[in-house]
């Protein structure tokens, strides 16, 4: 999902096409939940998946009015196309630069929403999209390479005669 003011991104993964209804439901929920607002408008294409009676009945419920645009005209939803674009480019190169398979393809997703989040926007004089939606500056400290080695420190004074550091393979910032 995608807000277009501030351009900030939600993503969820989905084993089935079924899944599509109840994802939305729980991702509505969160954005009303974290924002104190409710959602006035949802603007989609007019696929099956974002047309059906449990979703008419929800947006009745929170009072949200469902636009929708014509079939297969993406001219209709640019912004939100644009920025579905720009995040599998994202994704396609971070596979790339780190050599992993295309079964890595949803973390790869993850990372490149994660990092346009907390990218400043020209838009919202400058802000990242993390710090107009959540209030605060996102924490950069843990920035990392995706697929990166790195090495997690374990004190344990129980395994007193083990390694300090214990090597683990990092694929987002979940």
């Amino acid at each position: 999902m995608f807000y277009a003011f501030s351009h900030y991104l939600w993503v969820s993964f989905l084993k089935k096409y079924s899944e599509t209804n109840n994802s939305l439901i729980q991702t509505f929920n969160k954005i009303q939940n974290q924002s104190k607002n409710n959602i006035l408008f949802f603007l989609s294409d007019n696929g099956s998946d974002f047309v059906s009676y449990s979703l008419s009945t929800y947006h009745k419920f929170i009072g949200t009015s469902h636009l929708n645009s014509g079939p297969d005209t993406t001219q209709q939803n640019l912004l939100d196309e644009r920025s579905d674009r720009t995040t599998l480019n994202k994704a396609r190169c971070i596979l790339q630069d780190s050599g992993l398979s295309e079964n890595f393809w949803a973390e790869a997703v993850n990372t490149s929403v994660y990092l346009e989040t907390i990218t400043p926007v020209k838009t919202i004089s400058f802000d990242s999209q993390f710090l107009f939606w959540k209030g605060r500056k996102p924490f950069l400290e843990f920035l990392f390479p995706f697929y990166c080695r790195p090495a997690f420190l374990n004190i344990s004074p129980e395994e007193i005669f083990r390694p300090r550091g214990v090597n683990r393979i990092s694929l987002d910032y979940g």
